[in-house]
């Protein structure tokens, strides 16, 4: 008998490996490690996570999994997963998928969701480092495959695949049995879900919590497997499965489970220098440099600026949010860092993109408002070409006293053509904890994240989260 996509996926979570460059795509991870850790401490003091924090906290329960910055708490697997998962993504300043690396495809979505369940689960089975980061690497390369079949015509948001990669990289972690994976993954599949809608209009705490839940509900799933529990093996095959019901086709969905390809999913991976949406990246930096040129601390009154011209290139993405009335004046800090409206305002006028810049409604101050108003959006295909597989971005401001300054950004950095160096991403992580670590503290994370493959158990780094 044919044996059914989930068991072909169970197969594959046992013997998927990163390639013939396992030390880069292992140092790459370490990055994006990092990087995560710094996302959850500076979102540790904002409003938008006080509810989920405070379920977290108050529910109780066998004392599993460090809850990140939280003095010295812990919590069940999947409150962990829950609170920390929360933590690395509420900000938007955590690491996104820009392409396959392999063939330049573009994909999306943010791979580092998948961090906070595997590491809650490695801590508390003892796991070693070196495991862990083949677990993290095998997560990212499945969610990027999977990426590839949510297409854009679809109606269900990408952090549906959550409910897949992480059971599915738990799996192989922890060594569990092929039966036991297979209901595991079939487990978690079922339940991942999210519609689109999450991702539109004036954005609520759905946006950043839904890869959160996906990820909640998939650590229970491996712990339900563990304990015997059972999932529909013919989770893809059946006539209300995954392939009519969401993907809408059968065919080519052998590539999720296919052999090692010549380069990681990891290679594809941006760290973000600026909270905000990918598609943003390239546009806050262009706002920045082409306020830089106007004066010297680049910051220039709202009163000066007489108009601002955006041209992005022509993707759907780009069309779609740049189009989305409810972003030209956000209500919620939420539609404020997926607004290019906002953000390209707050980078010209402040000189900088941070945390800092969303607090106390920022979005809806006069000024802001007015020149939001005064802002043009286009997109040009020639920007395509320029900038195949990126989010490019020139503007041009037109000054009061005469001048037209112009700036353009083909590549933002960290963007997965313009990567980061290891020093760029510790100065990032150092100024995402600063508030709330010393800086002696912060130097032992980095040395902890940097030593993780020679780590006889992940809990020598989680110790050091608290």
């Amino acid at each position: 008998m044919a044996l059914t996509l989930i068991q072909q996926l169970a197969r594959w979570s046992h013997e998927f490996g990163p390639g013939p460059d396992r030390g880069s795509a292992v140092s790459l991870m370490k990055n994006s490690v990092l990087d995560s850790i710094g996302s959850a401490y500076v979102a540790l003091n904002e409003d938008c996570v006080e509810g989920i924090a405070s379920v977290a906290l108050a529910a109780g329960g066998a004392e599993q999994a460090t809850l990140i910055g939280r003095k010295g708490k812990k919590a069940p697997l999947a409150l962990a997963a829950l609170h920390n998962g929360t933590l690395i993504r509420a900000l938007d300043v955590n690491d996104h998928l820009a392409m396959d690396p392999n063939d330049g495809t573009k994909l999306g979505g943010h791979p580092s969701d998948n961090l906070a369940a595997l590491l809650a689960l490695a801590e508390h089975h003892q796991i070693s480092g070196e495991a862990w980061l083949d677990a993290a690497l095998t997560s990212y390369e499945f969610f990027g495959r999977f990426y590839r079949f949510l297409t854009p015509d679809l109606p269900w948001d990408h952090t549906s695949a959550f409910g897949f990669s992480i059971p599915l990289a738990a799996s192989r972690m922890l060594g569990l049995s092929e039966a036991i994976a297979e209901n595991a993954i079939a487990l978690g599949g079922a339940q991942s879900l999210t519609l689109g809608v999450v991702r539109r209009g004036q954005l609520s705490h759905s946006k950043f919590l839904a890869s959160s839940l996906v990820a909640q509900s998939a650590t229970q799933s491996v712990q339900l497997a563990q304990a015997g529990v059972t999932g529909p093996m013919t989770l893809f095959e059946d006539s209300r499965g995954f392939n009519v019901g969401v993907f809408r086709h059968h065919d080519g969905l052998e590539f999720l489970f296919a052999g090692n390809r010549e380069r990681h999913m990891i290679d594809g991976v941006t760290i973000k220098g600026f909270p905000g949406l990918d598609t943003t990246q390239a546009a806050e930096e262009a706002a920045i440099q082409v306020a830089r040129l106007a004066y010297p601390d680049g910051k220039v009154a709202a009163h000066n600026i007489v108009s601002v011209d955006v041209v992005m290139n022509d993707h759907p993405m780009t069309r779609t949010q740049a189009a989305d009335a409810e972003r030209r004046r956000p209500a919620t800090r939420e539609t404020a860092d997926h607004s290019y409206y906002y953000l390209i305002a707050i980078a010209l006028l402040d000189g900088e993109v941070t945390p800092r810049q969303f607090e106390r409604d920022r979005w809806l101050d006069p000024a802001v408002v007015d020149l939001m108003a005064r802002m043009t959006i286009r997109n040009d295909p020639a920007w395509n070409d320029r900038a195949p597989g990126g989010f490019p971005c020139s503007i041009s401001m037109r000054l009061s006293d005469g001048r037209k300054l112009t700036s353009e950004v083909g590549y933002a950095s960290g963007h997965a053509r313009n990567k980061m160096s290891r020093e760029q991403v510790i100065d990032k992580f150092n100024r995402s904890v600063r508030d709330h670590l010393s800086a002696g503290q912060a130097d032992e994370i980095v040395k902890a994240v940097d030593s993780l493959d020679n780590m006889s158990e992940v809990s020598e780094l989680t110790r050091l989260l608290v």
